[in-house]
């Protein structure tokens, strides 16, 4: 069964819009992919998910890909750091 937008979360559309910038970045650049910049892009996104969604963007740079969270938020900065030793940068 397809069903519209409309039935799902806010956080799933946002995690939904996230995958396909990764997608096409990587059909794009291919191998030599620039810098994705995430402002506030976790904002509506729960905290398993929020996780998990951290863990894959790190994983990626081990493809070569390199990703830059900005927010206000501590959690995802507390996340960052406990789920894959990311550099976190607090101003």
């Amino acid at each position: 069964m397809t069903r519209g937008m409309e039935y799902l979360s806010e956080g799933t559309k946002d995690i939904a819009y996230i995958s396909l910038r990764r997608a096409l970045s990587g059909a794009l650049f291919g191998d030599t992919q620039p810098p994705l910049i995430y402002d506030e892009s976790f904002a509506r996104v729960d905290e398993t998910r929020l996780a998990r969604v951290l863990r894959m963007l790190n994983s990626s740079g081990d493809e070569g890909a390199q990703s830059i969270l900005l927010t206000c938020r501590r959690v995802e900065a507390e996340l960052a750091e406990n789920n894959g030793g990311a550099n976190v940068i607090r101003l």
